[in-house]
């Protein structure tokens, strides 16, 4: 899909999950999208650093709240969170696709879930709701294998054809994947009212904050939905 991309963050996910808003950024680049040069490097170190993951544990906190909200089992994680134990586990965060692997350290860094798609791959808006029970899914690197299902009462976002993301943040499909040669993303911030990470008040500077560390940037769109006094968002020409 090129032109615009619409973000949808519908009221029922606000009413029930007050306090939450969606950031977002389209990106267009006049060459392969990817990290500048040092950018890796430069969100490790502040990982590394003391009081590095502080924003990664109130934020992997707060999401586990979350979850628990929706019913998630526990095998279910904040992407956050799953990054967080990663991390912990293995000292890293092995991606093996340099664009994906920033946006992993900048979500570790900020304490933020955050996810990344080829902007093309979309059917219609991208929505964020309660799609309910039984919608098929398939997750990022099992094109070929049985779909998992949608459960009742889970948070996600969906486009007209297809579940883009299970849980809110915790398990991206296939179909919108991003690769070594992206012209045009989209990244998606899951933003929530908690201590010790940016909200919905910082969405400028979380944007901000990804964007310049980006190498090819030729056009961006940005903005936040929240379901309540914004719920609609396009980005793009």
């Amino acid at each position: 899909m090129d032109g615009v991309v619409r973000l949808v963050h519908d009221r029922g996910v606000a009413e029930r999950f007050p306090g939450h808003a969606t950031a977002a950024v389209r990106v267009r680049a006049d060459r392969p999208l990817g990290p500048r040069d040092g950018a890796i490097a430069e969100l490790r170190a502040r990982v590394a650093a003391s009081g590095g993951l502080a924003g990664a544990r109130s934020g992997g906190a707060a999401w586990r709240e979350v979850y628990a909200q929706m019913g998630a089992k526990p095998k279910y994680l904040p992407s956050v969170q799953a990054l967080l134990e990663t991390y912990e586990r293995e000292g890293s965060v092995p991606v093996p696709l340099p664009l994906v692997e920033l946006y992993c350290w900048y979500s570790l860094a900020r304490g933020i879930p955050m996810a990344g798609y080829d902007a093309r791959k979309f059917a219609g808006p991208l929505r964020l709701t309660i799609p309910g029970k039984g919608l098929p899914f398939t997750a990022i690197g099992h094109a070929n294998a049985q779909p998992e299902r949608t459960k009742s009462g889970e948070v996600a976002y969906v486009d007209d054809e297809k579940v883009v993301c299970r849980y809110w943040n915790c398990r991206d499909c296939d179909q919108t994947k991003l690769n070594d040669d992206v012209h045009d993303a989209l990244f998606v911030f899951d933003l929530l009212e908690a201590p010790g990470v940016p909200g919905p008040a910082q969405a400028d500077d979380v944007v901000a904050g990804l964007t310049g560390l980006l190498d090819g940037v030729a056009q961006t769109w940005s903005g936040a939905v929240d379901g309540a006094g914004a719920p609609e968002l396009e980005l793009g020409s």
